[in-house]
């Protein structure tokens, strides 16, 4: 269950509400996506923001490294949902520190280097956030309502894995 904190979600005493009670009394409520079966299936950015959700992305799997890079992809296996004047960029980060080495409008990008890199969908107003303009994900996700800032957006911080490597 997703839900704006700062709403009371305790409206049932625990144990004396079935599933279906839950859900018809969440129905009401602005900002909650509530699924009894377990699985979420979109997010409602509570702030002004209207509906924002980056699709899942899975990665491809990669050949061995070689000389000159190689070609990784992930595949966008959950819808994108932005309205206009939203736009959606694929952004490349390496390591954990998630330092932003490329951004492309597909989920596709050639590394020159072995290592550890991720590939995550960020949705903003262009006319707002420029994603070139930053080195980091996590300094462009605290310019974001989600991560504390002024402006509509999303980063999908976990994003699709790869471990790039030469395979001996």
């Amino acid at each position: 269950m997703i839900y704006n904190p700062t709403r009371s979600i305790h409206i049932f005493a625990l144990g004396q509400a079935n599933i279906d009670d839950l859900e018809e009394k969440f129905a009401s409520y602005p900002c909650i996506n509530f699924d009894k079966d377990g699985f979420m299936i979109d997010i409602r950015v509570c702030s002004g923001c209207g509906m924002i959700m980056a699709g899942r992305l899975d990665p491809q799997p990669t050949e061995c490294f070689k000389a000159g890079g190689i070609t990784i992809k992930a595949d966008v296996v959950s819808m994108n949902m932005y309205d206009a004047p939203y736009a959606i960029d694929y952004v490349l980060t390496s390591g954990n520190s998630l330092n932003i080495l490329s951004v492309s409008g597909t989920p596709e990008f050639t590394v020159n280097q072995l290592g550890s890199y991720r590939i995550h969908a960020v949705i903003v107003n262009p006319s707002e956030v420029a994603v070139s303009r930053f080195s980091n994900l996590y300094d462009l996700m605290s310019k974001l309502k989600m991560g504390g800032g002024k402006y509509c957006g999303f980063v999908e911080l976990s994003g699709a894995t790869f471990d790039v490597n030469d395979c001996k």
